[in-house]
């Protein structure tokens, strides 16, 4: 019953708002959206665009399911900081589901002078007020 319900909520059957998404039209805006509110530093926009029941996270340690307030904490707070330059590489879009994409690719991250690559993926569920992130994995990748 657990399993099923883990692959009902990934699967996207249980979003408030079932809806049609057309992941190839739909996923790139999104992306592109969170992309510029990245670069402006727009916390409250970041924070805004993960799902309203919380979102795992990945790749940092250990896996986590953060709550909609840990996650508006996490870019309110100083250890956030946005970047100086930031970029989307190479991102793929999978319709999981009538509600559900998987992204998949990377993204260049410029602070002080340095850049970062990291690969990233994540499953976007459409919600009420549009795509919204329910996982994000991000790893580091050796330069």
């Amino acid at each position: 019953m657990a399993i099923a319900l883990v692959v009902s909520a990934v699967l996207g059957t249980a979003a408030p708002d079932p809806k049609s998404i057309d992941c190839g039209r739909d996923g790139p805006a999104f992306m592109a959206a969170y992309a510029r509110d990245l670069a402006a530093g727009d916390r409250a926009a970041i924070a805004g665009r993960y799902s309203r029941s919380g979102a795992y996270s990945l790749g940092f340690g250990a896996k986590s399911l953060d709550s909609p307030e840990a996650i508006t904490k996490r870019y309110a707070g100083p250890a956030w900081q946005k970047p100086d330059a930031f970029e989307w590489q190479d991102l793929s879009y999978e319709q999981l589901g009538p509600t559900t994409c998987l992204v998949a690719g990377g993204f260049r991250w410029t602070e002080q002078g340095r850049t970062a690559t990291l690969a990233y993926t994540s499953v976007l569920r459409a919600e009420e007020g549009g795509l919204r992130i329910m996982l994000e994995h991000e790893n580091l990748l050796k330069p």
